[in-house]
C-alpha cells in the first residue's frame, strides 16, 4: 500500500513539474511577444515623430497632418497597454496627439505644390527621404482602411510631383556643378536625364516648365562650349515608363564619368 502512495505522490509532483514547466514557457512567450509588439509600435512612435516636424516643413494637406497625428496616437495607445502603465506619460502623448489630429481635421487645408526646394545637396536628401517615408505611410494607412480611397489617389499624386521635383532639382544642380568644372560629358548627363523626367508633366505645372528653360539654356551653352562632344543620347518617348526610384541613386556620392 505505501508503494503505490510513494508511486501516486511521484507521478503527481511529475505532473506538477510539467504543469509548471508548461506555464513558465507560456508566460516568457507572451512576455517576449510583448516585447517584440511593444518594440514595433516604439518604431511607429519615433519614426512618426522624426517625420512629423519635417512634413511640417512642406505644404501638405491637413488630411495627411491628421494621418500623422493618427498614427502617432494609435501607436501610443498601444504602446501604454503594452506597458502595462509603467509609463504614465505615453497616455499623456497619446491624448495629445488626438487633440491635434482633431485640430488638423477642423482646419482643412489643400496641399500646395508651390514648394520652395533647399538649396543645399544635404537638406535636399532630409526632404526626399521624408516625401518617400510620406508615401510608405500613408500606403500602409491606406491599407488599414485609415484613408479613403480619394484621399488616397489625391495625396499620392502630390507627393509624386514633389519627388518628381526633387529629383528634377537635385540632377539639375548636379548637371551645373559638373559644367562648373569643365565635366560637360557628365554635364550633359545630368541635364537631358533632368529633362527627360520633367518633359512628360511640365504642360500642366510652371515650376516645371521653368525648369525646363534652365535645363535647355544650360544645354545650350555646353553644346556653344563644345562642339566635339558625343551627340546626347535622345530623350526616352513620351509614354516610356520611368523609373524613379532610379532616379533616387542621384544624391548618392558622386561618380566621375
Amino acid at each position: 500500500m505505501m508503494t503505490y502512495i510513494v508511486i501516486a505522490v511521484i507521478v503527481i509532483l511529475l505532473v506538477g513539474i510539467v504543469v509548471i514547466n508548461v506555464f513558465q514557457q507560456q508566460r516568457q512567450k507572451q512576455e517576449a511577444e510583448r516585447r517584440q509588439e511593444f518594440a514595433k509600435q516604439k518604431a511607429i512612435i519615433d519614426e512618426t515623430e522624426a517625420l512629423l516636424p519635417i512634413a511640417g516643413q512642406m505644404p501638405i494637406s491637413s488630411n495627411l497632418v491628421a494621418m500623422l497625428y493618427g498614427r502617432l496616437a494609435e501607436a501610443l495607445q498601444a504602446a501604454a497597454r503594452l506597458s502595462g502603465g509603467k509609463d504614465s506619460s505615453l497616455k499623456s502623448r497619446s491624448e495629445d496627439a488626438v487633440n491635434q489630429q482633431k485640430q488638423a481635421l477642423q482646419s482643412y487645408r489643400a496641399s500646395d505644390d508651390n514648394l520652395r526646394l533647399p538649396d543645399n545637396e544635404q537638406q535636399m536628401v532630409q526632404l526626399l527621404q521624408a516625401v518617400k517615408l510620406l508615401i510608405a505611410v500613408l500606403r500602409t494607412e491606406f491599407n488599414k482602411g485609415k484613408v479613403d480611397a480619394d484621399t488616397f489617389r489625391m495625396e499620392s499624386a502630390f507627393l509624386d510631383r514633389i519627388r518628381l521635383k526633387i529629383n528634377v532639382e537635385g540632377l539639375i544642380s548636379r548637371g551645373v556643378s559638373a559644367k562648373i568644372i569643365k565635366q560637360l560629358g557628365s554635364a550633359r548627363q545630368f541635364l537631358n536625364k533632368a529633362k527627360q523626367l520633367a518633359a512628360p508633366h511640365a504642360h500642366q505645372d510652371n515650376y516645371l516648365r521653368a525648369k525646363l528653360g534652365e535645363i535647355q539654356q544650360h544645354l545650350d551653352e555646353i553644346n556653344a562650349n563644345n562642339s566635339n562632344l558625343p551627340p546626347a543620347k535622345p530623350p526616352k518617348k513620351e509614354g516610356e515608363p520611368q523609373q524613379p526610384d532610379d532616379m533616387d541613386l542621384l544624391f548618392s556620392p558622386k561618380k566621375k564619368w
